[in-house]
């Protein structure tokens, strides 16, 4: 169960720990450390106007793997441009580099057209439009899962669920 940042909370209300929570900390942090400790794995996205708080947030985190966004050191593999398609590019990298895993992959909630609600952006009351900048980011983010990691999994015998 791969949890895209705020959906961590959706499944810890509903008793459910994801088995890793993709992020690039801008979602609720209390639910991204109570997945962490309680047993979840955490992928930090980090970028130029993240940082501050990856070096803050970093000290109370275990099981920890970074991405970036631009030029990637040798340690960073996983590529993707919003939480949910580098959660998508996770699950395909570890297919093809670790095999096993499932013949389904199912994208619940992942919605690039939806309104930005509060586990997107913890400071939103109600969930809103989506502002120019986050509108050309969630266009890049479908175009990744469309024309290359949907294809990619289905070129693997996977078969992805949008219900």
């Amino acid at each position: 169960m791969i949890a895209a940042d705020g959906s961590s909370c959706l499944l810890l209300d509903n008793g459910v720990v994801p088995d890793i929570v993709v992020t690039d900390l801008d979602g609720p942090l209390s639910c991204i450390l109570r997945a962490n400790t309680e047993g979840g794995r955490v992928v930090v996205h980090s970028h130029g106007d993240n940082m501050d708080m990856v070096v803050a947030v970093s000290p109370y985190l275990t099981r920890v793997l970074y991405t970036v966004q631009v030029k990637a050191v040798a340690a960073v593999v996983i590529g993707g441009f919003t939480d949910g398609d580098r959660a998508l590019a996770l699950v395909l990298h570890c297919l093809r580099h670790y095999g096993g895993g499932t013949g389904e992959v199912v994208l619940l909630g992942m919605d690039f057209k939806a309104r930005v609600g509060p586990w997107s952006k913890p400071g939103l009351r109600k969930p809103v439009e989506p502002w120019p900048l986050k509108r050309a980011k969630l266009r890049i983010g479908q175009l990744l899962v469309d024309r290359v990691l949907v294809p990619g999994l289905e070129a693997m015998g996977v078969r992805v669920v949008r219900p």
